[in-house]
């Protein structure tokens, strides 16, 4: 896991080949967490992937839509963060990962299965945006050691 500060106090963390939430096990997928503070609260989200070889253009979400409460988030002491994708949030995810996976060479399909929400700091948006991060990494690994492409991807989550 590496983690990164980014401008306006936004601080990012990127997963590769690890599982995020905790228990150490084998992970073939990378996952993007993230905490935008925005004036009295913080955007967060936390989404991970893999791919799905054979299978172009296929996305898909395996996650629970209600789970257990997660600590170790970025956001911690300030929400509520719980270890599922809240089912308004599954559209955004979606159109977010299909339109990366227009703009990119993405040779294969991607499956969703990590992901953690905050009651109060996640939206669909935030949610859409992550997707695009993660196709986009997913598409290029070449960005995990490109400090600067990777930075740049992660400050693009910013952006509303």
């Amino acid at each position: 896991m590496r983690s990164y500060e980014l401008p306006g106090k936004t601080i990012a963390r990127v997963w590769d080949r690890s599982w995020p939430l905790g228990a150490h096990r084998t992970y073939e997928g990378l996952a993007v967490e993230v905490a935008i503070p925005r004036g009295g609260m913080c955007e967060y989200g936390l989404l991970g992937g893999r791919t799905l070889q054979g299978r172009r253009g296929a996305c898909t979400i395996s996650v629970a839509r209600a789970g257990d409460r997660w600590s170790g988030s970025l956001v911690e002491g300030v929400d509520e963060v719980r270890a599922a994708l809240p089912a308004e949030f599954h559209e955004a995810v979606l159109l977010g990962a299909k339109r990366a996976m227009s703009d990119s060479d993405l040779a294969d399909g991607i499956d969703f299965d990590c992901v953690c929400h905050g009651l109060v700091g996640s939206s669909p948006e935030l949610f859409r945006r992550l997707a695009a991060s993660v196709v986009h990494i997913h598409a290029d690994p070449r960005l995990l050691r490109d400090e600067r492409r990777l930075t740049q991807i992660l400050e693009d989550l910013r952006v509303v």
